[in-house]
């Protein structure tokens, strides 16, 4: 005879139901990992979404100027769009590049601080962190001499 606390597989509830949880705290952990791979790319892919949309009404004007082929129409559209990304882009690395080689000539001659000059730059600094001490220090006593009721610190 069997008792009316046990399931059909021979287990008790509560058994039973701890591995129901484990399972969906294991479901969960999983979800959460995936998000956190996919997490980096879902701005991007919004981005392209939005920009798939923007252009869009392009490409179909794209498609009509040459005769509804749409393989052609795509093919342009998609050379038009790279060249549009691709010429600023090596704009810009000749201008680092120029700048680069222009700094790096221009500091050629040059030898680093000698280490004295760094303490002294140090001792500056100092001094100027001791020279603030001295003004909140005055700035305290004249604000008890003009209420008259702090008490001496």
């Amino acid at each position: 005879m069997s008792t009316s606390t046990q399931t059909s597989d021979g287990k008790l509830p509560t058994q039973r139901a701890v591995e129901v949880a484990i399972r969906i705290g294991l479901v969960f952990l999983l979800a959460a990992w995936c998000f956190l791979i996919v997490e980096p790319f879902i701005i991007p892919i919004l981005w392209g979404m939005i920009i798939a949309i923007a252009s869009y009404p392009l490409y179909r004007w794209m498609q009509v100027k040459l005769g509804g082929r749409g393989k052609l129409a795509a093919t342009v559209f998609t050379l038009v769009a790279l060249a549009l990304l691709i010429t600023p882009t090596v704009m810009l690395m000749g201008t680092v590049a120029d700048t680069t080689q222009a700094l790096s000539q221009g500091t050629a001659g040059r030898q680093p601080d000698h280490p004295a000059a760094a303490g002294k730059r140090r001792g500056m600094a100092a001094h100027r962190r001791r020279g603030i001490g001295v003004l909140e220090r005055r700035f305290r006593e004249s604000r008890c001499h003009a209420d008259y009721h702090c008490s001496a610190s």
